[in-house]
């Protein structure tokens, strides 16, 4: 029995076959592409490197390569010291409390937490690390605009988030030197780059000026960093010395909370110079390490307190260690165990009489009170702490053995003191009493050595 044949009641234009046809042929190549990619990223990233300046070309048009003498350079501010005549700190003063530190000065155990958990192929790569790049940003930015979406409730909106994350030392760098003021008009509602291509852009469904921005900035900070390392390479004769440079300018920059960079971070928390470091110290190192993502908020740096997620961070960063080999498994589990605490906030100083004066003599020598705060030059003074404190102590003393003679002036009289050397050296300077109407002495305050 022959089976009918039904008339075709629809057939599908070719309008519409060739588009379909396309289509598959278009997610065939972008598949193709992206294997490649992502081949090219493990084994060979130098043809990433020429996708990565062409499309820069492409939404920024001819630009010169980055001017990196800022950078090799390096004046950031740091600390500005006061030395008494043996060669002990007065007082720290700075608008950003941060020590320059050298490669030479941090130990391997505080490179390897750093390494550990910002950049683990820092010394491999050439300003880029594509395969996280290609692996951890994606899949971060598709959770999170997930997680966006799924707040905006009752009605569904698509919400894009461009995640931050994926980024090397070198571009950490780059970003904090020399794109900064990129970095802070971001966020703004016009574009940073205004072409037609960028207004193109920003013109496609659920994108938006902001999120336009920031792919231009990561595309720029992608172009800068290949152009900063090879700058350095140049400078510096190779890539081992090149990579050392920016991992120094990068842990003298990071922001910890109330202090700037490692170097310092290690003397302000655990009261112990980064040199001095040791393998012993693995948690401590971890500890700051930790902190470059998510620095301590001042409420418990003041209080020196700790709050349990950065134990917990802590702990991840030490097992990230292990993995990388700075630390075998058992003693990375040894550290966990290790209690972390912070080292006690010292005085501020035990002559704040004379830190006004000093700054008066260094106005007269032509210096503003700038060079001093941000580290530019620091002070040797003629004082010795160990005079100034016994000065401390006999004013102190004295007065409060007068008030226990005449209780009626309890709290309501002051004193001063000025010790010299026989050539006219100032030894020490006591201009008030430590605490005064229930309020600290400071060296604005004012000095009665000199001033009545």
């Amino acid at each position: 029995m022959k089976i009918p044949k039904f008339p075709k009641v629809f057939t599908t234009p070719r309008w519409l076959r060739l588009t379909f046809k396309t289509f598959k042929v278009s997610i065939r190549v972008f598949l193709l592409f992206l294997a490649l990619c992502y081949l090219s990223a493990y084994f060979y990233p130098r043809p990433l490197d020429y996708l990565v300046q062409a499309t820069h070309y492409l939404l920024f048009g001819k630009s010169e390569p980055p001017d990196v003498r800022s950078l090799v350079e390096f004046k950031e501010p740091a600390i500005g010291e006061i030395y008494d005549s043996q060669g002990k700190v007065v007082i720290k003063l700075a608008n950003e409390y941060r020590r320059i530190n050298r490669f030479s000065d941090f130990p391997n155990i505080v490179v390897g937490a750093v390494l550990s958990t910002e950049d683990r192929r820092f010394f491999e790569h050439d300003g880029i690390d594509y395969w996280v790049l290609f692996t951890s940003v994606p899949w971060d930015v598709v959770m999170d605009s997930l997680k966006a979406t799924s707040q905006h409730r009752p009605y569904f909106k698509p919400t894009l988030v461009m995640s931050r994350g994926g980024s090397t030392l070198t571009q950490q760098v780059v970003r904090l030197h020399l794109l900064s003021e990129t970095t802070k008009i971001e966020k703004k509602s016009d574009l940073i780059v205004n072409n037609w291509r960028t207004r193109v852009l920003a013109a496609m469904p659920y994108i938006e000026v902001q999120h336009v921005n920031t792919i231009l900035r990561k595309i720029r900070e992608l172009h800068d960093s290949i152009s900063a390392e090879r700058e350095f390479i140049k400078i510096y004769g190779s890539k081992t010395r090149a990579k050392e440079e920016l991992f120094a300018r990068y842990a003298s920059s990071v922001y910890l909370g109330s202090v700037y960079g490692i170097g310092y971070g290690g003397e302000y928390y655990f009261g112990k110079r980064i040199q001095d470091f040791t393998k012993d110290d693995a948690a401590e190192a971890a500890f700051l390490a930790g902190m470059i993502k998510y620095p301590l908020p001042s409420v418990y740096s003041v209080k020196r307190q700790i709050p349990d997620m950065y134990l917990t961070r802590k702990n991840s960063i030490l097992r990230l260690m292990a993995v990388n080999g700075y630390l075998t498994y058992e003693e990375a589990g040894e550290f966990m165990d290790h209690e972390i605490r912070f080292a006690s906030l010292e005085e501020k100083t035990s002559a704040p009489s004379v830190i006004n004066d000093v700054r008066k003599e260094l106005g007269r020598a032509g210096f503003s009170p700038d060079d001093l705060f941000k580290g530019f030059v620091n002070v040797y003074s003629t004082i010795d702490l160990r005079i100034q404190n016994i000065a401390n102590q006999a004013v102190e003393k004295g007065l409060a053995e007068y008030e226990k003679r005449h209780p009626e002036y309890a709290g309501k009289i002051q004193g001063a003191m000025v010790v010299m050397a026989n050539d006219g050296r100032v030894l020490a300077v006591v201009g008030g009493r430590k605490i005064y109407n229930n309020r600290a002495y400071r060296y604005s305050d004012l000095n009665r050595a000199n001033r009545l």
